[in-house]
């Protein structure tokens, strides 16, 4: 005789329970296996967050010899336009240049030599003033604009070029998301990016 619930049952009406209960506990075997396998043979899934949109300048390398060509590169990354201060003679870069001087970035400026006789001179040219309309240029939303250089100046002298000196250096970019802007001289909204920081030997 088996008791269950405290009471007492025939020996039929148990075999039926324990055959049931049996059937029940490979019923769950074969449910929770199922899951295992599941689990197993489905693929993780990665979650990726999406790409920041913004403005972003940086240099082909961390490090630099005196004279080393460095490569400068803005990427807009934004969904839309933006303007900058392009349409400028060649000696002058569409960049900005800092020196990390006992902590702090100083900006020098810069004055690149220009192609003269077969040769690079550091020239001082008088220009007609022009517009700010003439002087921005667009760079287009997924768009790039490369610069190279080879860390010559000719600021402040312009009697012959020299070489920047070894130190932590940036670049910094100021640039609109509207061109009203610029064209209004709201210049208190312009907006400044800087690149990754790198060495001159």
């Amino acid at each position: 005789m088996f008791k269950f619930l405290n009471k007492k049952i025939s020996t039929p009406i148990a075999i039926t329970i324990i055959v049931l209960l049996t059937l029940l506990a490979g019923a769950l075997m074969i449910y929770q296996y199922k899951l295992l396998f599941e689990e197993i043979s489905t693929p993780p899934v990665f979650f990726s967050f999406p790409s920041v949109k913004t403005v972003i300048v940086t240099t082909d390398k961390t490090e630099y010899e005196q004279g080393e060509i460095v490569e400068i590169t803005v990427k807009n990354n934004l969904d839309k336009s933006i303007w900058y201060v392009g349409n400028l003679p060649s000696e002058f870069p569409w960049w900005d240049f800092e020196k990390l001087e006992n902590g702090i970035w100083e900006e020098i400026s810069i004055v690149e030599p220009l192609m003269e006789n077969g040769k690079e001179e550091c020239v001082l040219i008088l220009y007609e003033q022009m517009s700010i309309e003439e002087l921005i240029t667009e760079l287009k939303t997924n768009s790039r604009v490369v610069d190279e250089w080879d860390f010559e100046n000719c600021y402040p002298d312009f009697e012959e070029d020299k070489f920047i000196d070894s130190g932590t250096y940036r670049f910094s970019f100021i640039y609109s998301p509207d061109r009203e802007i610029f064209l209004e001289g709201r210049y208190d909204e312009l907006k400044t990016i800087y690149s990754n920081e790198f060495t001159i030997k």
